[in-house]
């Protein structure tokens, strides 16, 4: 799962987004997405506070929005020693 991340945002089209910041509009739907990504010279920072302030990179977030639908359906097991953390239960 780790690795097919890192593939997906070391893709050209994905590190060549570069979404203005534009919280000063009339949001029509809320389906926002906030990333970040380490590189080796700072940070990527892009967010999209709807489908429509997206839709032009698309192609660049699809790899990315269908690997947060994989790990969402897995059941991964608890982490042996971890403390709960009160989410799941």
């Amino acid at each position: 799962m780790v690795r097919r991340l890192h593939t997906i945002v070391d893709d050209k089209r994905f590190i060549d987004i570069r979404a203005p910041v534009n919280n000063d509009r009339i949001i029509n739907s809320v389906d926002s997405i906030s990333v970040t990504v380490p590189r080796q010279h700072g940070t990527q920072d892009f967010s999209f506070l709807d489908l429509d302030s997206r839709k032009p990179y698309d192609k660049a977030l699809k790899p990315l929005l269908e690997w947060f639908r994989e790990v969402q359906k897995k059941k991964l097991p608890p982490q042996k020693g971890a403390a709960s953390n009160k989410c799941a239960d």
